[in-house]
Formats: structure tokens, C-alpha cells, sequence
């Protein structure tokens, strides 16, 4: 499975579980799961070392902009969530 084939599963289970969650907690979970110390994300940042040179800024820029998404898209969930509660 290359790169981008794993970016897109963990963009589909993310974006299925994030419509899931009700609460914060929930939320916060998801967020940890994906953009934590040990969330996938931060994984796959740290395994571009085993890429060819010439790939590294293209894989690079697609996680950043999945990570820059991700974190709007849990905001917005976030927001939702506060106002249910």
C-alpha cells in the first residue's frame, strides 16, 4: 500500500468516525488517535524517511494539507458538539 492509498483510509475512518461523535471527549479521542504523538498522521510523517528523495515533498504536503483539514473539520465538529451539550 503506498503512501497515498494509506492517507486516504485514514481520511475515510476519520471522516466515519467523526460523524459518529456527539461530545468533546469523543472528539478528543479522534484527534488523538490521528493527530497525537503516536496518531496516524504523525506516523506516516515520520516514515517519509523511508521514501525516495524525490517523493519525500510531494508525500509531505499531502499529510500537512490532510492535517490542516482534519483539524478544521474536527473544529467545526467541536463547535457542533458544544452547542448540543
Amino acid at each position: 500500500m503506498d503512501m497515498q492509498e494509506q492517507l486516504r483510509k485514514i481520511q475515510e475512518e476519520a471522516t466515519s468516525q467523526l460523524e459518529s461523535i456527539r461530545d468533546k471527549a469523543g472528539l478528543d479521542a479522534l484527534r488523538l488517535k490521528t493527530l497525537g504523538k503516536k496518531g496516524d498522521l504523525t506516523l506516516m510523517l515520520r516514515s517519509m524517511g523511508q521514501l525516495p528523495a524525490e517523493e519525500r515533498p510531494k508525500a509531505g504536503q499531502m499529510i500537512k494539507a490532510d492535517r490542516a483539514d482534519g483539524c478544521a473539520g474536527r473544529q467545526d465538529q467541536a463547535d457542533r458538539a458544544g452547542k448540543e451539550a
